[in-house]
């Protein structure tokens, strides 16, 4: 299967702060994996950057059976999942968003931040309105300008993942300018820089979806210090379970540490006893919140 890699373009602008690697699976015991790094990376106007593990946890409860991981610009990430928040506690539901409902609601908050950035950014500078822009291009003018807000990139890649009220598990993409793309058939993604690097590793061998909770954790983390052959991806490690109700629990970086001892020289060897054992202690002794 060859699916397209939603790796986003740098936006024209200087970033307060990017978000790098975020990797998740379903299981076959009917939940989520998610491991991701903490890395920070901040540019400055001469174009220099620094980086630095910022124990970043890069993640979203956005009501109880859905969750979303974000990449890119930090800043932009926050301002959309806050529109999505308050849109979900608005309507004070006491049943589970369906996977329809979550949908229009991530949709909206990304086109309606980015709409919101295109009109700080390139519409108020040159004193055009949204209105006087839509006209315009209506008796066609302002070309120049409609190339600009056609191609402005937010700088944003989300993956939502959860469980519905028939606890089914649904996993999506999100990118600029607000496009949906369903990860429900491969059961796996990754985004951020480093992204490619851990979806070639997780290609390799049986999908992780196929495979049992343990597994699929040694699997992920596996993919993701492969992931730092990217130089902005961090070498702190987050990773955090979901279960078939939406319930999350963490694993601290002290055990992934110990995993990455463990880790195998090429992925057609046999995944190490150890490391499975050492997955199994830390599962049992954590509570689901």
């Amino acid at each position: 299967m060859i699916i397209r890699v939603g790796i986003q373009p740098r936006p024209e602008r200087n970033l307060p702060g990017t978000m790098t690697v975020c990797i998740v699976s379903k299981t076959r015991d009917d939940g989520f994996v998610v491991v991701m790094d903490a890395m920070l990376t901040v540019t400055y106007d001469a174009g220099a950057e620094l980086a630095g593990d910022a124990r970043l946890v890069k993640s979203w409860i956005l009501d109880g059976g859905w969750h979303a991981l974000a990449a890119g610009d930090m800043a932009m990430a926050e301002a959309v999942m806050l529109r999505a928040e308050e849109e979900i506690y608005s309507q004070k539901r006491q049943d589970r968003l369906t996977r329809a409902e979550i949908e229009r609601i991530i949709e909206t908050a990304y086109r309606e931040q980015r709409s919101a950035e295109v009109a700080q950014r390139i519409l108020m500078p040159r004193r055009v309105s949204w209105d006087e822009f839509k006209e315009g291009i209506s008796r066609g003018r302002f070309r120049r300008l409609e190339r600009e807000v056609v191609k402005y990139n937010l700088g944003v890649e989300l993956i939502i993942l959860g469980v519905d009220g028939r606890f089914l598990q649904h996993l999506f993409w999100v990118g600029n300018p607000g496009v949906l793309e369903s990860r429900d058939m491969c059961g796996y993604w990754a985004i951020g820089s480093g992204s490619q690097f851990a979806l070639n590793a997780l290609q390799t061998g049986p999908s992780p979806p196929l495979l049992p909770r343990d597994i699929v954790i040694y699997r992920l983390c596996e993919a993701k210090f492969h992931a730092e052959c990217d130089r902005c991806v961090g070498r702190v490690t987050t990773i955090i379970l979901v279960d078939s109700v939406g319930g999350w629990s963490f694993i601290p970086t002290s055990s992934v540490d110990r995993l990455r001892s463990l880790q195998r020289l090429r992925f057609t060897n046999p995944i190490p006893a150890e490391a499975i054992e050492i997955i199994r202690q830390e599962v049992s002794q954590h509570r689901t919140l």
